[in-house]
């Protein structure tokens, strides 16, 4: 029995578009990797598989196989998107069908490399042409897709299916196609195929934008087109309605498509004064287009071609809210609450006409239309392939997938097992141990869990604990509050005590005097700061594998000992240091080159910590050549070696301050913060 599925029928995420698109930067499947087959490049003008790809790249790390003939290195695009163009001597070949699939196979290959080198342990195979078929025979993928965006006979007249896109129908995991007539032709042979309509960046096309300066100088009313310029339109309507319309002017915006049979109608349309065809638009400008149309038109021939086709300007013209025009083929049909349809010359003019008349312009029908667009939203259309590749790879990734959506894109973060570390418990005991006692208030900077927050109500009436998000603390005698240590809304001596642990180390350089400034000015009577003591950074630092940038380990951007905290603190007296810990992990500048050379593949991967230059998720690489293993095992016995000479160090210190201004102490607190004590663990 089929499963094939329409999706615009399947139920919507419990997530907004505007979530999706404020959702991390790195890709949310990180170790997940998509070669997508293109047959075309990055950088020409946006289609369908332009807008898919783009946003995919938020779900899934992706490269995008150029199938340009000369050699460029890959180049990152954004987190998680690279496009890689093949080397010249890859280039195809098509009629030598075995040297060219040998030559496939070696493209993959490489595009394959790129993913499992930022990581990748699945790969997904994403094919957009029939003509990448043989791709199929490249075994090293763990699913495969076939995007079906177009009948790519491009006949006038009706053709049977190729036998090759067939097969790859057939054989792959999961089919995607792009509209009812293609669903109708090609639905029915893989179980797996889902419907997924052309769609819209409705923020892009429904915000209100300047008048473009070529399109200013145009008189209205303006009859609007955006697209190729091709052979697919009905060229004799338009030269018809152009001739009997004189007051209208109408607006080509777009390529013109190599086909030489339509030349002559758009020079004998463009000879007339209201006609204008202003050429192709980057992405980020034709948005700009439609807005400042008083109508849109999509006048296609009615074939066996354009019975199959999804115009992409559909819900772009849509999400200005514009009145619309269309011809009678089978997609605009289905849309016809909001798109006026015409067949005949006679049947455009009254359409158009319609069009420009007030009613047709109401806030109420603009309104309708930017609803039907909005429900088309690329975000949209782009989770439901993201969550339908997830499915194909397993359970276990479609379960992580709506885990991530659920908490914005953040990895849930399990605590218990660090918590219970015999280091940590040290570390935590050793703090409250020298936590001033006997007064009222105390905040928690950096709270986290609210692991420690929770310990200091036994030693403070009120405990507010504080982080850049708030805290999940289990316990009603906590006040959990969203903040940031280099900005706290508090008035001055708002908190009796101020406690920050594992946080300083974090702070950008730039910004860490004003923090501890912060905490100063809160803190009414006393301040207790935990960080590491004199960390070598360069031990266990990591490699971004997006920026290819280097990271110290934990994301630790400062160093510490109890002369720098001191100064750093001005207007408190250390009262009370304590070290904790120890370690004997050091390295040199010999090490520390070669495990940079080495891409750092034994760095701090697990850390919560993102990238400090690109802001992305810090995963571990993987598929390390001959020269980085051997510099990565020169690095490691040269640090072993090293270890025999050096002495100890703590791992952590401790310090208490108090206030030195003259501030009326509470009798119960005179007597904790009157001597000075250090202790190393």
């Amino acid at each position: 029995m089929l499963h094939s599925t329409f999706i615009a029928d399947l139920e919507p995420p419990n997530i907004s578009t505007e979530a999706l698109t404020s959702l991390a930067k790195q890709p949310l499947l990180a170790d997940v990797g998509v070669i997508a087959l293109i047959p075309d490049e990055w950088d020409a003008l946006w289609q369908p598989r332009h807008h898919v790809l783009s946003r995919l790249a938020r779900y899934f790390q992706v490269v995008w196989v150029n199938p340009a003939d000369v050699e460029r290195a890959h180049t990152p695009i954004a987190p998680g998107f690279v496009t890689y163009y093949p080397e010249v001597w890859l280039k195809r070949l098509h009629r030598v069908h075995r040297l060219d699939n040998f030559l496939m196979r070696q493209r993959l290959k490489r595009a394959r490399r790129i993913l499992t080198r930022r990581g990748c342990e699945r790969i997904i195979l994403y094919i957009w042409r029939p003509t990448f078929s043989s791709a199929l025979e490249y075994r090293a993928f763990d699913l495969s897709c076939y995007h079906i965006d177009d009948e790519y006979s491009f006949s006038p007249v009706e053709l049977p299916l190729s036998e090759t896109e067939r097969q790859l129908i057939h054989r792959v995991d999961q089919v995607f196609l792009h509209s009812s007539g293609l669903f109708e032709k090609k639905g029915n042979i893989n179980p797996h195929t889902l419907f997924v309509p052309n769609g819209v960046d409705y923020a892009a096309y429904s915000l209100v934008r300047p008048e473009p300066a070529d399109l200013a100088s145009i008189p209205h009313p303006r009859i609007g087109y955006t697209g190729f310029i091709k052979r697919h339109l009905d060229w004799q309507t338009l030269l018809r309605l152009s001739q009997e319309h004189w007051e209208w002017s109408f607006v080509f915006v777009g390529p013109q498509s190599p086909h030489e049979d339509i030349v002559a109608n758009i020079q004998e349309l463009a000879k007339r004064p209201n006609v204008h065809f202003l050429g192709p638009k980057p992405t980020h400008v034709l948005c700009a287009y439609p807005q400042h149309f008083d109508v849109c038109i999509m006048p296609y021939q009615a074939n066996d071609y354009t019975k199959y086709v999804y115009p992409l300007k559909l819900h772009e013209y849509l999400a200005t809210g514009c009145p619309t025009v269309g011809s009678r083929i089978r997609t605009l049909s289905e849309f016809t609450n909001v798109v006026s349809l015409a067949s005949t010359p006679e049947e455009w003019s009254a359409a158009i006409q319609d069009s420009l008349r007030s009613a047709a312009n109401s806030p109420e029908q603009r309104a309708a239309r930017q609803e039907v667009a909005r429900r088309y939203d690329w975000e949209r259309l782009v989770l439901k392939i993201a969550s339908s590749m997830a499915e194909g790879l397993g359970q276990a990734y479609a379960h992580k997938l709506s885990r991530l959506l659920a908490t914005g894109g953040k990895p849930e973060s399990d605590l218990t097992t660090y918590r219970a570390s015999p280091r940590e418990q040290e570390r935590v005991s050793d703090l409250l141990a020298i936590v001033p006692k006997g007064y009222s208030s105390v905040l928690d900077v950096g709270a986290r869990d609210g692991y420690i927050s929770k310990l200091l109500t036994s030693h403070f009436g009120a405990v507010t604990a504080l982080d850049l998000e708030e805290p999940e603390v289990s316990s009603d005698k906590v006040l959990a509050v969203v903040g940031d240590v280099t900005h706290l809304e508090y008035p001055d001596n708002a908190f009796d005590v101020v406690i920050c642990t594992e946080v300083l180390e974090h702070i950008p350089p730039q910004l860490l005097v004003r923090a501890c400034s912060e905490i100063s000015r809160v803190a009414k009577y006393a301040v207790v700061i935990g960080v590491p003591y004199r960390q070598d950074r360069r031990m266990g630092a990591t490699t971004c594998v997006f920026c290819g940038k280097q990271n110290p380990c934990w994301g630790h951007v400062n160093d510490f000992d109890e002369v720098r905290l001191t100064n750093l603190f001005k207007g408190f007296a250390p009262i009370n240091t304590s070290f904790v810990g120890r370690t004997k992990e050091r390295t040199n500048f010999v090490s520390a080159f070669l495990m940079d050379k080495a891409g750092n593949p034994w760095g701090t991967y697990e850390q919560e910590e993102s990238c400090i230059h690109c802001g992305n998720r810090m995963i571990q690489p993987a598929d390390r050549t001959l020269f980085e293993t051997t510099c990565a095992r020169l690095s490691a016995i040269l640090n072993q070696v090293q270890s025999l000479f050096v002495r100890p160090r703590p791992i952590w210190i401790h310090m208490a301050f108090k206030k030195t201004d003259p501030i009326p102490l509470p009798k119960t607190a005179q007597e904790p913060i009157a001597g000075f004590k250090s202790r190393m663990g």
